[in-house]
C-alpha cells in the first residue's frame, strides 16, 4: 500500500492523510484500514520517483507542498469539509508544523517563516553561495531549534527565534574537507545530544 517517496500527513477524527509519489493524496479509514481516494488522488499515474510530498494537517486543513516532476513545486492548503484547495503563493519545497501559528518552509536558499494566519513570512538565510535544491528533511527540536538536512549532504541549525542559522556542518572531519557529510537522519536524545545517521 505505502510505496517508497511517501509522506503522512496526519490525521483527523477518522482519517489518516498519506501523500503516495505515484498516485497523489488518499485517506486511510482508522477502523477498517480502506483507502479511499480525494480530489487530490492523481486520476493517471506519475510514474516519477521524484515525486514526494511534505506537510502537516492542523484544524481540518492540509497545508501540502507537491514536489512535483515538473521541477517546479506547488504549495496548496486544502480544506477537508469543502474540498476547496488554494493554491499559495509562496515558492517552497518543504514545510513543517512550528507551533500554534507559525510553519516552516525551505526553498534552495532560505528557510521561511510562515504566519499561518496572514500568510507573511520571514525570509532566514541559509546558504551564501551554494543552492541548496533539496533540503530533505526539517526536524523541530524545541521550541526554538531546527536542523535542516540536505540531500548534498549537510546539515544546518537553525535557530527560529534569532532567525538565524547557528551551526552548519558539511564534513565529519574539520581537517579532511573531502570528509563529507552524507547524513541520511538525525536524532536527540533525552540528554539533548544530537547523534547524525550516515
Amino acid at each position: 500500500l505505502i510505496t517508497i517517496f511517501n509522506h503522512f500527513f496526519g490525521e483527523d477524527a477518522s482519517f489518516i492523510w498519506v501523500g503516495l509519489c505515484g498516485y497523489g493524496i488518499v485517506k486511510i479509514d482508522k477502523q477498517t484500514q480502506k483507502v479511499y481516494s480525494t480530489p487530490l488522488t492523481k486520476t493517471s499515474l506519475r510514474p516519477g520517483i521524484n515525486v514526494a510530498y511534505h506537510g502537516f494537517i492542523e484544524n481540518g486543513k492540509l497545508w501540502i507542498v507537491d514536489n512535483n516532476e515538473s521541477g517546479k513545486p506547488v504549495f496548496l492548503r486544502y480544506d477537508i469539509k469543502s474540498g476547496k484547495t488554494d493554491t499559495l503563493p509562496i515558492a517552497i519545497t518543504n514545510i513543517v508544523n512550528l507551533n500554534d501559528s507559525e510553519a516552516l518552509g525551505v526553498n534552495a536558499s532560505s528557510a521561511l517563516l510562515i504566519n499561518k494566519k496572514t500568510l507573511a513570512y520571514t525570509l532566514i538565510p541559509i546558504t551564501e553561495n551554494v543552492a541548496e535544491h533539496n533540503i530533505v528533511d526539517i526536524h523541530p527540536f524545541s521550541a526554538n531549534e531546527v536542523i535542516l538536512r540536505s540531500a548534498t549532504q549537510r546539515i544546518y541549525f537553525l535557530d527560529t527565534h534569532t532567525k538565524k542559522i547557528t551551526r552548519h556542518i558539511a564534513v565529519t572531519d574539520p581537517e579532511n574537507s573531502k570528509s563529507s557529510l552524507n547524513a541520511s537522519c538525525t536524532y536527540r536524545d533525552r540528554s539533548g545530544n544530537i547523534w547524525v545517521g550516515t
